[in-house]
């Protein structure tokens, strides 16, 4: 984990220990002692702030590396899978969240749960397009991202949230 952690770039080493967390393979303990282990190292610093930014509940690579990359940008830090009772008592888990502003963001173009291969008689941008409509008519703001933007447009869908986060109350 030290050597993942210190080498690898960010987004790509937080991902890595995301699937060791939510695999159980490692526990926030396992980091501490990575991190004593190695107090006086220069590199410390840096896998602190790896450490710090993962999180369990992304199920997949590209949510770990889409919330690593919004928090880079200068944006809070968001919500992974945060449960949001609907009116109808269903609870939907968009894949981030910022549930005090109410603003949510979906991945679009992908398995849920990062699979490579979704079942066949699934189509996974129908059921998030559902679920969006669903979220937006209990009062949130949800903002879709395709694996396009977050490759080649992606400095406009940061403009895009950060406007949606200012215009639900976000002072920066």
């Amino acid at each position: 984990m030290w050597d993942v952690a210190c080498w690898l770039e960010l987004t790509h080493a937080v991902s890595i220990i995301d699937r060791l967390l939510r695999r159980g393979q490692v526990d926030r303990a396992d980091l501490d002692d990575v991190v004593e282990r190695h107090a006086t190292h220069l590199s410390r610093s840096r896998a602190l702030r790896v450490f710090d930014l993962t999180d369990p509940r992304s199920r997949s690579s590209a949510e770990s590396s889409l919330r690593i990359r919004l928090v880079t940008a200068g944006l809070p830090r968001p919500v992974a899978r945060h449960p949001v009772r609907l009116p109808t008592g269903r609870v939907v888990h968009p894949e981030l969240a910022w549930p005090a502003l109410r603003v949510a963001v979906e991945i679009e173009g992908t398995c849920p749960g990062g699979r490579s291969r979704c079942h066949d008689d699934i189509d996974p941008d129908l059921v998030r397009r559902y679920t969006r409509q669903q979220l937006t008519t209990a009062g949130w703001t949800v903002l879709p991202v395709t694996v396009h933007q977050m490759r080649r447009d992606f400095t406009d869908f940061v403009t895009s949230l950060r406007l949606a986060l200012l215009d639900r109350g976000w002072q920066p």
